[in-house]
């Protein structure tokens, strides 16, 4: 908290974070970022991502619970202002299924555990006046529950577009609006999903990355006699389009293809199996945010091969980011995102141009492209976003809507609307 305006007698200087990560995780993700930069402006408190206590019964999650050690450390420092707060559900509840998304009586009994434990941490902490910053739809309830000075809902994913059973995308298209409805303030990813709310007060918070992580990458690495690489980094997810990726990896037998990143399990075992037993694919499996510039590095191209869906479509890639702070050539699928890009990236429409894209990247030797792609993400780092986003916090716009709200006239701050692009 190394700012003055941090200490405004109307912005609150907490912010609670109710999360959608585990803060340990294998991944840093957008909320980690973040939530690291605000530490600067505020103290938070980011409560994580529910953890099933049930979970460590079954032999078969007991390699996924040592990964979490942290459990038993409920409140952690992460930073000078930073802290995690471990979250646990006691009750058997598995949000996504089927069956558990028809006794939704168990989350909300969950949830009522948490907001107790989280209200007793918040008051030795002397913690009263607040933000309360929401990741997830699910979190809803913690608003009435709660007295917070502004409601920040932070909008990352078309969560409806996800592969989940239908009664949950049903039910998740109606906490969506009534969030819409509810919260004083929400951040969004992308313009997709700006045009999917109504309400009048939105942010346009664009993904980033940690430019001085990257910023030391060489643009070219290569040594005497080594296979160019063209690599992808970031979760392997049923999104990728495999179809493209098998066939990019036959049609392109020169260069080796590396795949850095966790596998989800709910990608279907067959298009790993295809992948991997093609002799210029590896998967380099989960690696540790600290290594990824050194994986980077060897890079000759990368790339964002994304089925292109209305989950997609939502989607402003991390990873383009840190593929630009690395000044390296870029070919992606035609993300709506990626048009801003088109200077510093290659779109590939078609197997055509993903196969000539790759090969111009392989062939590029432009130290001055290489520096504008480096400029445009320094410009867009999380430490830019960031302090765009505080200065904003502070506008008279949003003191307003937080003024309201702490009077009790929540319907008259909602017609101040601060649409913000």
């Amino acid at each position: 908290m190394s700012t003055p305006e941090a200490t405004s007698s109307s912005l609150p200087r907490n912010i609670v974070v109710l999360g959608v990560v585990y803060w340990s995780g294998s991944t840093t993700q957008r909320p980690q970022h973040l939530h690291q930069q605000l530490a600067r402006y505020f103290s938070v408190y980011y409560l994580e991502k529910p953890r099933n206590l049930l979970s460590v019964f079954f032999p078969q999650r007991i390699r996924i619970w040592k990964r979490y050690s942290d459990f038993f450390r409920i409140v952690r420092r992460v930073t000078g202002g930073l802290f995690a707060i471990t979250s646990v559900y006691f009750l058997p509840y598995k949000r996504t299924g089927w069956f558990f998304s028809r006794l939704t009586f168990l989350e909300r009994l969950n949830q009522r555990i948490v907001c107790w434990y989280l209200k007793r941490i918040l008051r030795r902490r002397g913690v009263g006046d607040y933000i309360l910053w929401l990741e997830d739809m699910k979190w809803l309830p913690f608003i009435d529950w709660l007295n917070p000075a502004l409601v920040v809902y932070d909008c990352m994913d078309n969560r409806e577009a996800f592969p989940y059973a239908e009664a949950v995308r049903k039910r998740l298209g109606r906490l969506e609006t009534e969030m819409d409805r509810r919260a004083d303030l929400i951040l969004v990813s992308s313009q997709f999903l700006r045009d999917k709310f109504k309400n009048p007060n939105i942010y346009a918070l664009n993904n980033s990355t940690n430019f001085a992580h990257f910023a030391g990458v060489a643009y070219r690495c290569g040594r005497p006699g080594e296979r160019p690489q063209v690599g992808y980094i970031g979760s392997i997810e049923r999104w990728l389009d495999f179809d493209l990726l098998l066939w990019l990896v036959r049609a392109l037998p020169e260069y080796d293809f590396v795949l850095v990143g966790r596998i989800d399990s709910s990608v279907e075992k067959e298009r790993i199996a295809q992948l991997r037993g093609e002799p210029n694919v590896r998967f380099a499996g989960i690696v540790h945010y600290d290594e990824l510039p050194s994986y980077l590095e060897r890079f000759s191209v990368a790339i964002t091969p994304y089925e292109v869906s209305d989950l997609t479509r939502a989607i402003d890639p991390c990873k383009t980011y840190e593929y630009l702070a690395g000044g390296k050539p870029i070919v992606s699928s035609p993300l709506p995102e990626m048009e801003k890009f088109s200077r510093w990236v290659t779109i590939a429409r078609t197997l055509e141009e993903w196969v000539a894209g790759i090969r111009r990247g392989v062939e590029e030797n432009d130290p001055t492209m290489a520096a504008e792609r480096r400029e445009v993400s320094r410009r867009n780092s999380w430490e830019a976003r960031t302090s765009d986003l505080v200065r904003f916090l502070h506008s008279d716009q949003v003191i307003a809507l937080i003024s309201h709200r702490r009077s009790g006239n929540y319907a008259t701050s909602r017609r101040h609307g601060v649409r913000k692009s």
